[in-house]
């Protein structure tokens, strides 16, 4: 920065339209703090050691969708309500038998959510239950608001801006996104944040305001910009081609931008009214994410936070891989998995041991506020 520029690498336009400056991401390898964004080039200086901090970029990766994840969200409730009310044997024996698992798939399955449950005291994520987590990263000096949402990337990416929006809104400070199939974490600087007011502020969506939210929380994202290129274009308000010429991408984008800083002032425009559609309805799932709010508030959905004691529980350890890992070797996330998957076996067995010198053993490790 303020010296000579230089070629570094391409990136993918859908990636740019995630990037704000001051966003960190891997290329080739080394990670890259983005300084401005102009219309045809991303400028960045160097941020060694400095994690990464936008969404994981999934390219072609397709979404999980929103039934398959409901299904995988009954099936978790399922088998967390026999693991609480029958012995291990039998647990495994179902699924072997009813879902042709090979033995050590269905142990480790057992395992993994037997884990979940003995950590968190029985808060295992579902399709009727919205785990958020509350995890303080001390080495980091960061909070961690992780949503266990399993309904799909794309109604994920829907409640995490509108989330992200409120939070911001409400504790004066940028928020970062880590968006997965699974849920999103919201992280913000090291602040201390009671269980109760996490869930006041997460109340403040709902399934009639979550739109207006996304749509403010949009506001001057390369995503928006992007976008509306796209759609002024094949509007014919921007032309590719002037008087036989060919108009190139970087003089497009410029035009693009001054002209949605016009249309704004307008309500209801039409072309920008089709770019938040595109993006809430076919980039995103709004939809979805609208009946997931109207489940929570007539009451068929739980919403509980769940404060971690130093360590996110078992069922947040792919998202936090996803924001804290380097975004392009998956060595990195495997040992962040292992190393956390370790502490939790600790803290599990710590409380097992202090159960035995007690009267009656702990409902769970961490502090639980529910709706």
């Amino acid at each position: 920065m303020g010296g000579r520029l230089r070629y570094i690498g391409d990136l993918e336009e859908a990636f740019v339209e995630i990037l704000s400056p001051g966003d960190v991401f891997v290329l080739g390898g080394r990670t890259y703090r983005v300084v401005r964004i102009t219309p045809l080039q991303v400028e960045v200086e160097k941020a060694e050691g400095a994690r990464p901090t936008v969404p994981s970029w999934f390219s072609e990766m397709l979404p999980l969708a929103y039934d398959s994840a409901l299904e995988v969200g009954a099936f978790r409730r399922r088998i967390a309500e026999m693991i609480q009310g029958v012995d291990r044997e039998e647990v495994v024996e179902y699924l072997i038998r009813e879902y042709r698992l090979e033995r050590h798939a269905a142990e480790y399955i057992y395992d993994y959510i037997a884990e979940q449950i003995l950590f968190t005291g029985g808060l295992v994520p579902s399709d009727k239950l919205i785990l958020i987590e509350l995890w303080n990263d001390h080495d980091n000096r960061t909070t961690n608001l992780i949503f266990h949402t399993l309904f799909g990337r794309r109604v994920n990416d829907v409640l995490a801006r509108a989330y992200a929006y409120v939070f911001a809104k409400a504790l004066g400070t940028s928020v970062r996104i880590t968006v997965t199939d699974n849920g999103f974490m919201l992280t913000v600087p090291l602040i201390e944040i009671e269980p109760r007011r996490v869930l006041d502020i997460a109340r403040r969506v709902r399934s009639d305001n979550v739109r207006s939210l996304v749509e403010k929380a949009l506001r001057r994202t390369e995503l928006l910009k992007k976008r509306f290129r796209h759609c002024a274009e094949r509007s014919f308000m921007m032309l590719r081609r002037y008087k036989g010429v060919d108009v190139n991408l970087a003089r497009r984008q410029l035009n693009s931008e001054r002209l949605l800083r016009i249309v704004e002032e307008f309500k209801d425009f039409p072309v920008l009214k089709e770019t938040l559609r595109e993006i809430l309805e076919d980039f995103m799932d709004l939809e979805h994410a609208v009946e997931v709010l109207k489940r929570v508030e007539r009451g068929e959905i739980e919403v509980k936070v769940f404060k971690s004691p130093g360590v996110p529980s078992p069922f947040a350890h792919g998202i936090v891989a996803w924001g804290y890992s380097d975004v392009v070797l998956m060595e990195d996330k495997k040992r962040l998995i292992a190393k956390l998957h370790q502490r939790v076996k600790e803290l599990i067995e710590k409380g097992r041991a202090e159960a035995l010198h007690s009267d009656t053993a702990p409902q769970n490790i961490g502090v639980v506020a529910a709706e």
